[in-house]
């Protein structure tokens, strides 16, 4: 993974491998690197639940590691990508014994304490772009744009079922965000600092 700062850092969870492109400066050159590093995501199920977090964790642990402030990395994605995004956020809030160490800068090392405490210094932001936030389609919101939708019910059920066996009790406030109890994202803005959620109609 190459770094290059426009600005700020930017780690991109796409939701689908990118191709490849010339990427161009503002003043339309062309330029070496991208401004934005790209994780490409095992998919889903021939790559079952956590790989996908995993992967994004050892993605943001390179940056660190290679003395990456986390002030200049932003964590973003789109729709399947905003999942893995959020998972990525629930993970520095909630560390589990059965999920990755969640990534942070500490000089300690690896045998430090996994929580994301007061004292370190919190991500740029969290961008996330129509995010997956559940697995259901069931609810109201499928059944009324059905008709309207790009995407047919049944399209978003293949995705479902894949993804759905992946998804232990540990897994579940972690992938599903939507069914998170009150108070799961406390602390968020310790972490993530400026968060922008889009979607589109």
């Amino acid at each position: 993974m190459r770094c290059l700062r426009l600005f700020k850092m930017i780690a991109r969870v796409p939701s689908e491998s990118p191709s490849s492109a010339t990427v161009r400066s503002p003043d339309k050159r062309e330029v070496d690197e991208p401004p934005i590093d790209r994780l490409t995501i095992a998919l889903v199920p021939e790559y079952p639940l956590p790989t996908q977090l995993r992967q994004a964790t050892i993605a943001v642990q390179h940056l660190l590691d290679k003395g990456m402030s986390p002030s200049n990395i932003i964590i973003a994605g789109d729709s399947a990508g905003g999942n893995i995004a959020l998972q990525l956020a629930s993970l520095l809030l909630h560390p589990h014994p059965s999920l990755p160490p969640p990534p942070m800068p500490d000089p300690r090392g690896a045998d430090a304490n996994p929580s994301f405490s007061e004292s370190q210094q919190p991500f740029g932001g969290l961008l996330l772009i129509s995010p997956c936030v559940g697995f259901s389609t069931n609810s109201l919101s499928y059944v009324r744009n059905s008709a309207r939708d790009c995407i047919p019910v049944s399209g978003y059920q293949v995705f479902a079922d894949a993804v759905r066996p992946g998804i232990t009790p540990a897994m579940r406030y972690y992938v599903e965000p939507y069914l998170a109890p009150w108070g799961w994202w406390t602390g968020l803005g310790r972490v993530f600092p400026r968060v922008l959620d889009t979607v589109h109609t």
